[in-house]
C-alpha cells in the first residue's frame, strides 16, 4: 500500500478509537493510554499502525481478544455459581409477549419480578402469538406469554387468566335500546 493510498490519517486514527471509547464506555484518550499500558506490559503490538482508521487487531491483538473474551465468560459464571451458594436466583430469561400484554400487565409483573430477583438478566421481545410460539420452539425464547394457545409439537400452554369481557355503551345504545 502506498503512502498516498493509507486512509489511516491521525484524525480518521482518533475518530476510530473515538468510535471504540463510546463502546468501551470511556473517553479517547484514556482508551488510548489503557491500549498503550498493555502493549508495553505485553511487549507487543496490539493495533496495526498501517490500519489504524479501522483499528484492526494484530496477531497479538486478536490473541488477547479472544483470551479477554474467554475470562469474561469465566467471571459472568463464577458471579452465577457465587450467586447461588447464596440463594439468590440469577441467570437470564428471554421472553415474549404480544403487544397488548406489554402495555398492560407485564410493566407491573416484570417491577415485582427485578425487585425480588436483581440478579436475573431479563430480555424481552414483542410479537404476535403464532410467532412467539414458533420462537419458544426454536429455543429462541424462554417462554412467552401470547393471548391464546396456539397447537404447536414440544410446547405446553397453560392459561393464565381468564378475561371477563363487557359492553359499555352510553344511554342511547343501552340495553332497552336493542
Amino acid at each position: 500500500m502506498s503512502a498516498s493510498s493509507n486512509s489511516s490519517s491521525p484524525s480518521t486514527k482518533r475518530a476510530a478509537f473515538s468510535q471504540a471509547a463510546r463502546r468501551a464506555k470511556c473517553t479517547q484518550p484514556a482508551l488510548s493510554v489503557q491500549i498503550r499500558h498493555l502493549e508495553d506490559d505485553l511487549g507487543v503490538c496490539l493495533c496495526s499502525p498501517a490500519a489504524a482508521a479501522a483499528l484492526l487487531p494484530t496477531v497479538a491483538g486478536k490473541r488477547l481478544y479472544a483470551r479477554a473474551l474467554s475470562i469474561l465468560s469465566a467471571v459472568a459464571d463464577t458471579r452465577i455459581a457465587v450467586g447461588e451458594l447464596s440463594g439468590d436466583i440469577t441467570g437470564s430469561l428471554t421472553i415474549g409477549t404480544v403487544p397488548s400484554v406489554s402495555r398492560s400487565a407485564l410493566p407491573a409483573a416484570l417491577s415485582r419480578f427485578t425487585e425480588a430477583h436483581p440478579n436475573v438478566e431479563l430480555s424481552l421481545d414483542e410479537a404476535y402469538g403464532g410467532t412467539l410460539t414458533e420462537r419458544v420452539a426454536a429455543g429462541e425464547l424462554d417462554f412467552a406469554v401470547v393471548s391464546s394457545a396456539v397447537s404447536h409439537v414440544g410446547i405446553e400452554a397453560t392459561l393464565l387468566a381468564e378475561h371477563e369481557m363487557a359492553l359499555v355503551s352510553g344511554p342511547v345504545f343501552g340495553p332497552d335500546a336493542v
